[in-house]
């Protein structure tokens, strides 16, 4: 069905699309980021999100563990999502928070690329290019599909907020950005953010800051259950204890993702990059016009709005460019900031803003060259956008003689872009019906290179945790190696610690480095030499001590070298001794 254009406040509008395209656009937005996502279960952060989900509603799920006891920063999700755990079993929980996410995405993602590009077609493309874009052009190390955690709801709210802002309602836009950051208050939050410096600089085509009242105190309102736990989280604390936390979340746990000097220097300059292409892309889209019928030099409300709401995105990762780098003298103050993960709203919407104005480029070239050659279609569609057929038609097939080898220039955008996100999609088909060990398991490892090797590892892992669940007491806890992620997940037993598994208070997060260091740590402070590789490299003496110290009955290592402990299961790969008699 093709939209009806229809004119009303000198702004041209196309209709609506069928019930039956709009369904179709959000089944094919769907499967591209099925296609992205559907690694196998449980992927990168799932353990680490979905355990605390799980225990929120069941506590006696892996009892007296030091990560799931720690305090809860996101409650909201451990809520509203959690309870399907006590139907679901772990792998199922997972494909169902992830299915919920990606169609949550992709009907929000369906409504935002109506907003700038108003017909058929143009939803799908532009989420392949989005997939492309996010998986290969971000600066910080920030996803939006993946593995079923809060941010990914709040991500699907912001990408509705975002959709309300551009169609002028900011009302409901404040409600979308509040009801994100109930589930995660930085992604929501930033969100808020952004639409109020997109507000200040939107000049005279504000609304009244009277007539927001009701999308301000409906945000906020939204905002608060998930802003209170993060508040909680060190309510009274010691503020040495604080600055501690704080420090080691910044320069020493996540850094890849909040120091802008400890980003790599190539995902700073492709990042860079791709934000001058959306700043030339922003500019000739602005100058075109075709698809409204406004007056010489008045913009397209739409995308005017997206650009603006892209510069205050970048204008956040300006501040956090300048506490990373201006701050140094003053580190306390330094870390107190970059905590706040200044560059993870533009991380996402650079590549939303490239892939929505890269498709809006190619239409509206596309129709002024089909206006140029045709002045029926001009005078009949007032040069609306084309179909998305037309924009693979090459100019020297239309009519009329382009003047020039530029004229070809959107189309080759278009054949390219297609062919881009062809290759990049067609790799992970590829990797889906190859046999694939779970990212969670291979975080750590080089997930590319010895595959069968890898594949042989994890059934060897799978095959301990079956036996540790079945053989071992439920209160059992244990001493694990310092980069497995999937322990708790198999083997539904507790853990001294994990790299991965870090609380959100900072009273945890200094027991938690305290027990990395003196559990792992070698002593030394040079890169790669700061821990041991494995805890078969450890005295028998020092392990005795850290059962004692952690009450920790069972440990778990690489089958070889044989320890001097009683072995209670051994297989190819790994091996669990019993430290009974170390615990008091």
């Amino acid at each position: 069905m093709t939209p009806e254009v229809s004119s009303q406040d000198g702004v041209l509008h196309l209709g609506k699309s069928s019930r039956w395209v709009q369904a179709a656009e959000v089944v094919a937005v769907f499967a591209v980021f099925f296609l992205q996502g559907a690694w196998p279960v449980p992927d990168t952060n799932e353990p680490h999100y979905l355990g605390k989900a799980i225990h929120y509603w069941s506590p006696e799920w892996i009892r007296k563990d030091f990560f799931l006891d720690s305090p809860d920063a996101h409650d909201v999700f451990y809520f509203t999502f959690g309870w399907l755990s006590r139907y679901l079993p772990p792998a199922q929980l997972a494909w169902a928070g992830r299915l919920l996410t990606w169609l949550w995405l992709a009907w929000a993602w369906r409504r935002l690329s109506w907003a700038v590009l108003p017909r058929p077609g143009y939803a799908v493309l532009s989420a392949a290019l989005l997939a492309t874009l996010l998986d290969r052009a971000h600066m910080a190390g920030e996803w939006l599909i993946g593995g079923v955690e809060a941010k990914g709801f709040a991500w699907a709210m912001v990408l509705m907020g975002l959709e309300r802002l551009l169609r002028g309602r900011w009302n409901w836009a404040l409600a979308c950005f509040g009801a994100g950051a109930s589930f995660h208050a930085l992604v929501g939050g930033w969100g808020g953010v952004a639409a109020g410096l997109t507000w200040l600089w939107a000049g005279k085509n504000r609304p009244k800051l009277l007539s927001l009242w009701p999308g301000i105190v409906g945000g906020g309102l939204l905002a608060l259950p998930g802003l209170v736990p993060v508040v909680r989280l060190n309510w009274g604390v010691d503020p040495e204890m604080v600055r501690q936390g704080y420090q080691i979340y910044v320069e020493i746990r996540l850094p890849h993702h909040l120091d802008f000097l400890a980003f790599r220097p190539d995902f700073r300059l492709r990042f860079l990059l791709l934000c001058v292409a959306c700043w030339l892309l922003s500019r000739s889209v602005l100058r075109t016009q075709p698809t409204h019928q406004l007056p010489q030099n008045q913009q397209d409300p739409a995308m005017d709005m997206l650009r603006r709401y892209w510069w205050a995105s970048l204008a956040i990762v300006g501040c956090g460019i300048v506490f990373s780098v201006g701050l140094l003298p003053w580190p306390d103050l330094r870390i107190s900031l970059l905590r706040y993960y200044w560059f993870r709203l533009a991380d996402i919407m650079t590549p939303v803003v490239a892939s929505l104005f890269l498709l809006r480029w190619v239409a509206e070239k596309t129709a002024l060259l089909a206006g140029e050659n045709d002045t029926s279609v001009s005078r009949r569609a007032g040069m609306c956008l084309p179909s998305f057929g037309q924009c693979f038609l090459p100019p020297w097939f239309r009519r009329g003689r382009p003047k020039s080898a530029v004229a070809a220039a959107p189309w080759a955008a278009m054949v390219l872009a297609t062919a881009g996100t062809f290759l990049h999609l067609a790799g992970y088909v590829w990797v889906r019906v190859q046999p694939t060990v779970p990212r969670a398991f291979t975080a750590h490892k080089d997930q590319w290179k010895n595959t069968k090797q890898q594949l042989a590892d994890y059934v060897s892992w799978r095959r301990m945790c079956q036996w540790i669940q079945e053989h071992t007491p439920p209160e059992a806890r244990f001493l694990t190696p310092r980069q497995e992620q999937t322990f708790k997940w198999y083997a539904r037993r507790s853990e001294v610690a994990t790299w991965k598994d870090i609380p959100q208070d900072a009273p945890g997060l200094v027991e938690w480095w305290k027990r990395m260091n003196t559990i792992y740590g070698t002593g030394s402070n040079e890169p790669g030499h700061r821990w041991v590789d494995s805890l078969a490299q450890l005295p028998p003496e020092k392990l005795r001590q850290l059962a004692r110290a952690y009450q920790a009955r069972y440990l778990v290592v690489e089958s070889r070298p044989r320890l001097p402990f009683r072995l209670v299961y051994r297989n190819r790969h790994w091996a669990v001794y019993e430290m009974v008699d170390q615990v008091d």
